[in-house]
């Protein structure tokens, strides 16, 4: 079979989205909001209407809240129907046939095999992320992937990995799910956007997580022993996901005509909040620093908050 393509994007033609641009705090995120940064940016669409879900970020015992839009809110806000990808028989071909219709598979994957994960994943550990097949070739053994902060193509012993063809068969099948894309974005995007602000306010925890994780970080940062990958997944799922998730909720307030300011000192706070976890837990030594930091977080998360509930009050009928 030829060349089956999605979208026209490629990896020579699709530039990084200036979300992901190096003067942020935050140039990468969380897997699933990048891929949607990528993917909406690849079909022409603003993709700061779906950035408001991090108004509902909690504690979760010991990490912060992987923040994912829902489908129904991808819906109202794009006009993108997302389901889950029912796999049954081979992934590849199921792939196949989703892209030959302009459908986009999101695969969960081994970053073992994503060449853009070289020097963190790629041929040296196995973690699992999502990554958006825009096209592919399966005489060819190529295809072009969104993930992180850009689009990329992998090819060879690489395919093979992520669709699970031999020599690379594992019993079982990967999460999937398949957007079917919008012709254009819905005319009330901001009117939905904060009708989800109003929704996200009444389910976040009445607690402020910074003070919930500032109870909790003594105890998982000696859970680590100074292990440098144990570390490294501490600050990933902590600072880097309540930081790069406020980087986010930032632009999305801005993109509303509110007040972002807040949200982005928050993921500047959670950058350097990063740096002293990490080095305090690999000297295995307290820093009082840490206490003092989070304690301006939790000011300037309810400040974040405040401003996405006034957005949300200016919602619609």
């Amino acid at each position: 079979m030829a060349e089956l393509r999605a979208i026209a994007a490629t990896p020579a033609t699709h530039p990084r989205h200036a979300l992901h641009g190096p003067d942020r705090a935050w140039p990468e995120t969380n897997c699933y909001l990048d891929l949607w940064i990528g993917l909406l940016s690849a079909i022409g669409q603003d993709p700061r209407p779906v950035l408001g879900a991090p108004a509902a970020l909690a504690w979760e015992a010991d990490h912060f809240t992987f923040v994912k839009p829902c489908a129904a809110d991808l819906f109202s806000l794009t006009g993108a129907v997302l389901h889950e990808l029912a796999l049954f028989d081979s992934t590849a071909r199921q792939v196949e046939a989703q892209v030959a219709r302009g459908a986009v598979p999101l695969l969960e994957v081994d970053a073992f095999f994503l060449p853009d994960t070289e020097g963190a994943a790629y041929r040296e550990r196995h973690t699992k992320t999502t990554i958006a097949i825009l096209a592919l070739d399966a005489a060819e053994q190529w295809l072009d992937y969104l993930h992180n902060a850009g689009l990329y193509r992998l090819s060879g012993d690489d395919f093979c990995g992520v669709l699970n063809l031999p020599p690379h068969e594992t019993p079982l099948f990967p999460y999937a799910e398949l957007v079917r894309l919008p012709t254009a974005p819905p005319p009330d995007a901001a009117d939905a956007a904060r009708r989800v602000l109003a929704r996200l306010a009444a389910t976040r925890p009445p607690e402020n997580p910074f003070h919930a994780f500032a109870a909790a970080l003594p105890a998982l940062m000696a859970r680590t022993g100074g292990d440098s990958q144990a570390v490294h997944a501490l600050c990933f799922n902590t600072a880097r996901q309540a930081g790069s998730a406020a980087g986010l909720l930032a632009d999305h307030l801005d993109w509303l005509g509110h007040d972002g300011t807040p949200a982005r000192a928050l993921a500047d706070s959670a950058k350097t909040l990063q740096f002293q976890i990490a080095r305090a837990a690999r000297r295995g030594r307290d820093d009082p620093g840490i206490g003092a930091l989070l304690g301006s977080m939790a000011g300037q998360w309810t400040d974040t908050t405040s401003e996405a509930d006034r957005a949300a009050a200016l919602r619609g009928n």
